[in-house]
């Protein structure tokens, strides 16, 4: 049972502008190509198609497909949450990194994938993912999702688990993770517990939404108890990724500074041979080829020495730039 944001479809259009150049749109991205370079973005007989590459924005569950590039990266943090399996201490994972790293793209586009696979063992690809950001209500958030995660396990189970109250706003957090632990324990297999995946992205929406102390306290008791070590192994796991900046707001709550030391992934700029991967590989799912020296690293312009972003935001960008609808002879 999985509770993801819908899949995401990314299109190119392109319009003729003066003295030759060329105004382009990938999704949500608007590029302007100079004058000179309009052929590199237009091909006689192209029709749009769907582009592999989300530009700047970042790949969601629907696009887990097309991303590459942070396979080891993944592996680690599917590591960091079965050592909490395992014999962890419980509490929460941390994936930590500066703006544009890609912290939402390895959760959502690797991480959820993962999860679905199975990569957690025995089955783990049944298990319940939540996904939610904190916003400006952060306790009725969670507490709503885990409500209606809990009210669907219980009607595959007869009714075994008393009905949450709506959406779950009005209900101490307390009962709701009481619910939900109740619903797990009914809902398990014979030899397989049951565990629900909780992601926050955008963590630090804790920080700068309009919510008081209290509730943002709160908020981190209800997270630490979903994953708090039980004798069958936590309830469920906990991910959150937090942009590095509010590294030192984090450490001013317990409950972060106990994860943050003791499980926790820092997530960086993409090494050039990730950069290549992340254009290369896409491009090939979709039948199309690369030009030579496209990913050849500082040939390319993609020296992340040199690079004003991250060469994650820089690839994304790159391999956007380069889309081109699908031609009679696919191109890059």
């Amino acid at each position: 049972m999985t509770y993801p944001e819908q899949p995401s479809r990314v299109y190119v259009q392109h319009a003729a502008a003066v003295e030759g150049s060329m105004v382009v749109q990938v999704g949500g991205d608007l590029y302007v190509s100079e004058e000179g370079l309009s052929a590199l973005w237009t091909q006689a007989g192209a029709e749009p198609g769907e582009c592999p590459y989300p530009g700047l924005d970042a790949f969601g569950p629907g696009q887990a497909q097309w991303f590459f590039g942070r396979e080891a990266l993944t592996g680690d943090l599917l590591g960091l949450l079965d050592a909490q399996l395992r014999a962890g201490p419980g509490g929460p994972v941390v994936v930590v990194g500066p703006s544009g790293a890609g912290k939402s793209s390895l959760l959502r586009a690797g991480l959820l994938k993962a999860l679905q696979d199975g990569r957690l063992g025995a089955g783990s690809a049944a298990w319940p993912v939540l996904t939610i950001t904190p916003g400006p209500a952060p306790l009725a958030a969670l507490t709503g999702t885990i409500n209606t995660c809990a009210a669907a396990l219980a009607g595959a189970t007869a009714g075994s688990l008393p009905s949450p109250n709506g959406a779950g706003s009005g209900m101490p957090w307390q009962a709701a993770v009481a619910n939900l632990r109740t619903a797990l324990h009914w809902s398990r297999s014979d030899h397989s517990p049951l565990r629900v995946t909780v992601v926050v992205d955008q963590f630090e929406e804790l920080f700068t939404a309009d919510c008081d102390d209290a509730e943002r306290r709160a908020f981190l008791d209800a997270l630490a108890a979903v994953a708090a070590r039980m004798p069958e192994g936590p309830s469920g796991l906990v991910v959150l990724g937090m942009r590095a900046d509010f590294y030192s707001r984090a450490a001013g709550y317990p409950v972060l500074r106990a994860a943050l030391q003791a499980s926790q992934l820092v997530i960086g700029a993409m090494a050039p041979a990730e950069v290549g991967q992340a254009i290369a590989r896409p491009a090939r799912a979709v039948g199309l080829r690369l030009e030579g020296g496209l990913t050849a690293g500082p040939e390319a312009g993609l020296d992340p020495r040199r690079s004003r972003c991250s060469p994650a935001g820089r690839g994304r960008w790159c391999g956007a730039w380069c889309w081109r609808a699908r031609p009679a002879e696919p191109r890059l």
